[in-house]
């Protein structure tokens, strides 16, 4: 499909909500701000609500608006992003998640020749059950963007299931998720004498199945010296917390919304996903590129993140005994945790920064 073009720089376009700050918005924020350094494409973003996402694009000067929906009907909403496109001249517009698509969509329209690309962070939770709302408009959405969008997935599990649910191969295609690797002094290390301290973080929704952390947490609870920290916020805060009660677990803190995550790295030893279902998450790719090791539910992108036993550990069931009998390996074995450690960090180096994503969004920009 080709666009129009000014001097031959293409002008990109992101539309994205704020309202969150969680994996996709982390994931946007990166690829925006490395797109930004470059010179390949002009690129800014309409942010709507004014949350954390659209602070961090403004003060490293992209070009952001924000739109605050609360203030705005639907149709409002389409008449303001029109104005901002209109004038910017844009070739594409990129949008991430449903409500983004439906406007992107009516905006190409009211412009016309313009290239709709949006990505797919993972697979909605309701997506295989039965009839409901929610599950409508998602069944809509993902016949449109068959139809009308190119689609970036972020893993090669979700590409496969859109290609059996009618998605062309052409334009449908992986791009992995990748982060700024951080500057670290010194690798991590565990110290087994004080307190080994396993972390996981996530929203607070049933897809991230936090109740099988605390089970896990259950199995360790005689462990002195081994804790458990849950960080993040979300609908499911009170019942973990009351489950957390009823099991008088004193090893497990939940911490609640954290914003620095580089601090709450720092504070762990050991890093879990217990996800039903996951795209490639950005936590894990943190924690890996500080040289934590990981345990992991065997599911959706995740095992293209980690290769069992040699970047870490994935677990094919959702049995608790069987995530905290590694945790007791990582607590007892430095020389396991080393070379884990070691073979994490690298795997993210070599495969999942920021940069290598970038170029390979930019080489679909410009198909």
């Amino acid at each position: 499909m080709r666009c129009k073009t000014i001097n031959n720089k293409r002008s990109v376009c992101h539309l994205i909500s704020g309202d969150l700050w969680a994996g996709a918005e982390v994931m946007a924020f990166h690829l925006i701000s490395e797109l930004a350094k470059r010179n390949e494409i002009s690129v800014s973003a309409i942010v709507f609500n004014n949350g954390r996402l659209y602070q961090e694009l403004k003060n490293i000067g992209v070009d952001v608006t924000v739109i605050e929906e609360s203030k705005n009907s639907f149709p409002a909403l389409i008449y303001s992003v029109f104005k901002i496109l209109r004038i910017k001249n844009i070739d594409i517009i990129h949008s991430h998640r449903r409500k983004e698509n439906i406007l992107a969509l009516i905006i190409s329209l009211l412009l016309g020749k313009i290239r709709l690309i949006t990505t797919l962070h993972g697979m909605p939770e309701f997506f295989y059950k039965n009839f409901s709302a929610g599950a409508l408009l998602t069944k809509i959405n993902f016949f449109l963007l068959s139809k009308i969008f190119s689609t970036i997935v972020v893993s090669e599990e979700i590409r496969r299931k859109l290609l059996n649910k009618g998605f062309t191969e052409r334009k449908t295609i992986t791009i992995h998720n990748g982060i700024p690797i951080p500057k670290m002094d010194t690798p991590k290390r565990v110290v087994p004498e004080k307190s080994f301290t396993i972390g996981t973080a996530g929203r607070l929704v049933p897809v991230k199945d936090f109740d099988l952390y605390i089970q896990i947490a259950y199995q360790l609870r005689d462990y002195n010296n081994i804790r458990f920290l849950l960080a993040g916020d979300g609908p499911l805060y009170q019942e973990l917390l009351q489950k957390v009660e009823d099991l008088n677990l004193k090893n497990f803190t939940l911490l609640g919304r954290v914003d620095d995550m580089d601090q709450f790295y720092t504070k762990i030893d050991l890093f879990m996903n217990t996800s039903m279902h996951e795209g490639i998450p950005m936590t894990i790719l943190e924690a890996m590129s500080r040289g934590i090791p990981v345990i992991a539910s065997h599911v959706g992108g995740i095992p293209e993140i980690i290769k069992n036993g040699v970047e870490g550990f994935l677990i094919q069931d959702r049995d608790p005994k069987k995530f905290s009998e590694l945790c007791e390996m990582f607590y007892s074995d430095q020389n396991l945790f080393t070379t884990i450690s070691n073979s994490a960090s690298q795997k993210i180096t070599n495969e999942f920064t920021v940069s290598v994503m970038a170029k390979n969004y930019l080489r679909f920009y410009h198909m």
